[in-house]
């Protein structure tokens, strides 16, 4: 999880500079834009051997987004309108949503199993009237 989130927030940092390298014409805003998307590809490339490339890009892209929202925030001085806060909300909620999902398909693959060393099936109870 910590290649993924340092993936996506270099990913969002790079992104700021975007626009001030001007297409990179300014040498210093776009060196930092390709440093950061090379050590965000490092990173990315890390968290998809650990956890594979659908749920590692959904989660990563989640990521990003919101980083970059919080830095045109809290360091650009930007504001949200009402429709970009919910979709912000939105993002965030898939991501804890994915996170939730995980948690349970881990849980139940762990889960023992009928037939599995030591577990029996449950015994039944047939009524006679």
């Amino acid at each position: 999880m910590i290649p993924l989130l340092l993936s996506s927030c270099a990913f969002a940092v790079g992104g700021v500079f975007m626009k001030p390298s001007v297409g990179f014409t300014r040498w210093l805003p776009g060196g930092i834009v390709i440093a950061c998307f090379l050590l965000g590809a490092i990173g990315m490339t890390l968290a998809v051997q650990r956890g594979g490339l659908g749920r590692t890009y959904l989660v990563g892209l989640g990521i990003e987004a919101v980083a970059a929202v919080a830095i045109g925030v809290v360091v650009l001085g930007e504001r949200l309108t009402t429709a970009q806060t919910a979709g912000l909300a939105l993002v965030i909620g898939g991501l804890l949503l994915v996170r939730l999902l995980v948690v349970w398909m881990v849980r139940a693959a762990r889960a023992p199993r009928v037939g599995d060393r030591g577990v029996a099936p449950r015994a039944t109870v047939t009524r006679r009237d």
